[in-house]
């Protein structure tokens, strides 16, 4: 029903259908128009304080509409102890104006180090052991186990830094652990791994040719082709670098596949964070080259190979902490 006042102060209430008809105050006599229903607010499955549709971790009490569970936070701002308003206000108070970027960039090294991720990061060598004694079924768990902890990780720094990261959840395996990491595989792939395994090819195709004696005839008609298609392809491989990592927030985050593809959204998102995206990108980029040269390193020391699943994944935590932590002082700009 529509419950309203006329001016007379009278209280009225009608059925939704009525609404935007004329009606008389049974009161007062005057001619009103009935007002549309006032739609429902959207609320937190776990504690019934109102929750924005778009959004994924309740700030009332920590609960994540994704994973279906709460986060493990800070008492102070959850619980019966303070009232919804007062909780409201200090979660809001927590996000400043300017995004805090060098504490969040130390911030990221930490996180990962914090509640269940430590352990994730300790046990990830002795599952992918686990699971190399199970022919392809084990590669999928690894696979699935590997890249939805680190979507938790990020999607738990995206509800900000007051929260720790939780195991994921296990109930269901396709819908919580190997669909949302195969959406942001692929995702990747598109984006970064087939441009630049073309470009690579088409760099050592020329390169080869080159190299080759008695074709000099056809070297002349196809080494050109080769080198223009190679520039060409450098050209695109940077071009979606560039957007790269506004790619991962979006299909970790929100499982959109195709907005994840999609560069004019992609692009459109960026120019509201110009200076802080710049920053993350670089610096993500440089945190994947330190992970394979820590790699490469560790992998000569004896049983080395064994360390190198914790090295790939810490770095990799450390990326998605500062992904979502990039959201979440920028939700707002992001305009998502």
């Amino acid at each position: 029903a529509i419950a309203f006042e006329c001016t007379c102060g009278q209280a009225l209430e009608v059925e939704n259908e009525h609404a935007g008809s004329q009606a008389k105050c049974p009161a007062c006599g005057t001619s009103i128009i009935i007002p549309s229903p006032t739609p429902e607010e959207s609320t937190c499955p776990a504690c019934g304080q109102p929750m924005e549709d778009d959004a994924v971790i309740c700030i009332e009490c920590g609960f994540n509409k994704k994973t279906g569970r709460k986060l493990a936070g800070d008492p102070s701002l959850s619980g019966t102890g303070a009232r919804p308003s007062a909780r409201r206000a200090a979660a809001r108070e927590e996000i400043p104006e300017e995004s805090p970027v060098l504490s969040s960039f130390s911030k990221s090294f930490t996180f990962p180090l914090q509640g269940a991720a430590l352990w994730m990061v300790i046990f990830m060598p002795l599952l992918r052991v686990g699971c190399a004694f199970i022919p392809l079924v084990g590669g999928i768990i690894y696979f699935a186990l590997f890249y939805s902890s680190l979507i938790d990780i990020m999607r738990t720094a995206a509800g900000g830094p007051k929260f720790s990261v939780e195991w994921p959840d296990l109930s269901n395996f396709w819908e919580q652990m190997l669909l949302p990491a195969l959406v942001v595989f692929f995702a990747s792939l598109i984006v970064i791994g087939i441009p630049m395994g073309v470009t690579v090819s088409l760099i050592g195709g020329t390169a080869v040719l080159s190299q080759m004696d008695g074709l000099s005839g056809f070297r002349a008609e196809i080494l050109p082709t080769l080198a223009g298609g190679a520039t060409v392809g450098v050209l695109v491989a940077l071009f979606c670098a560039s957007y790269f990592p506004m790619t991962l927030v979006v299909a970790g985050i929100y499982q959109a596949f195709g907005a994840s593809l999609n560069p004019v959204f992609l692009f459109r998102s960026i120019s509201r964070i110009p200076k802080e995206y710049a920053l993350v990108a670089v610096f993500i980029y440089i945190l994947l080259v330190l992970s394979g040269l820590i790699n490469a390193g560790v992998s000569l020391v004896p049983f080395g190979g064994f360390l190198t699943p914790a090295v790939t994944f810490y770095f990799y935590a450390v990326v998605a902490s500062r992904l979502g932590f990039m959201y979440y002082y920028n939700k707002s700009r992001l305009g998502w």
